[in-house]
């Protein structure tokens, strides 16, 4: 079932085992890229990201089903890790 993320917002917490790469993008169910929250090199730790339920226009997405692509590039190797939520009321 997918994890349901009310249309005001969210955060995604992000726990990064070693300094490296960190990309979190959001995509519709057909593959269609809707915005990257960030991309950008982290240091070890635990992270909070914001998502304002908006794509990389600025406009706010539709009601509906979408998948958060989490990836880790750094000096210990890669992981990706997927969620499939759901934009509510």
């Amino acid at each position: 079932y997918p994890h349901p993320i009310p249309s005001s917002g969210t955060t995604f917490a992000v726990s990064v085992p070693a300094g490296g790469q960190v990309s979190i993008e959001i995509y519709t169910l057909k593959g269609e890229k809707v915005t990257n929250l960030t991309n950008i090199y982290a240091n070890a730790g635990n992270y909070e990201i914001p998502w304002n339920v908006r794509n990389d226009s600025g406009n706010a997405v539709s009601f509906g089903s979408y998948y958060v692509i989490a990836s880790f590039n750094g000096s210990g190797g890669s992981t990706k890790a997927s969620r499939w939520i759901s934009v509510v009321r």
